[in-house]
């Protein structure tokens, strides 16, 4: 008489499978859409990072490249903001948050071009940066990228599902930088 009933449950233990399939798919859902979120964001960095170092090596390699003593922001500092973009959009990243290569803002004071499109995201070249501790003075340049990360399965929104108070920016900063010093490739 047992093998009769096996298959079948009673009533209350499908209503006791239901709820427990309810308390478990927030976790599930968090769990997915976190891992396509934040392995996509993992996979941005190291695409910046690698954008970064191309524009270092390009500086690092080419020493020569005008410095300017001006005002103007240097054509050097152009080629590089090309690379990097360059570089970014043959990674199929966003690259609007970059300002146009052939303006950006130029310190000559401390050889500083900045390329923010909006707000505190862009591309920021620092020419002639001393390497600390060498004697006699060695010099590089830091190029640094700062990306407006957005959710793409709509993290910030499926993690108030267990944790309602949390708080998660949209876009979020990643921020990633290279630094090279002359005569490097």
């Amino acid at each position: 008489m047992a093998a009769k009933f096996r298959g079948r449950l009673e009533p209350n233990q499908r209503g006791a499978q239901l709820l427990e399939f309810a308390l478990v798919l927030p976790l599930l859902l968090v769990l997915a859409v976190g891992v396509v979120d934040f392995g996509r964001a993992w996979n941005i960095k190291q695409i910046l990072n690698n954008a970064a170092r191309e524009g270092a090596r390009l500086a690092a390699s080419r020493p020569s490249l005008e410095l300017g003593s001006g005002s103007s922001n240097p054509l050097g500092n152009t080629l590089i903001c090309q690379v990097v973009v360059q570089y970014l959009q043959q990674a199929a990243v966003d690259t609007s948050f970059i300002a146009n290569c052939s303006g950006g803002n130029w310190t000559a004071s401390t050889f500083t071009a900045t390329y923010y499109s909006s707000g505190d995201y862009g591309l920021k070249i620092e020419r002639n940066v001393p390497v600390p501790g060498t004697s006699p003075a060695v010099f590089g340049t830091r190029v640094t990228l700062k990306y407006p990360y957005r959710w793409t399965l709509g993290f910030d929104h499926v993690i108030r599902l267990i944790a309602p108070s949390a708080q998660f920016g949209n876009p979020i900063p990643i921020t990633t930088d290279a630094f090279m010093i002359y005569g490097a490739s």
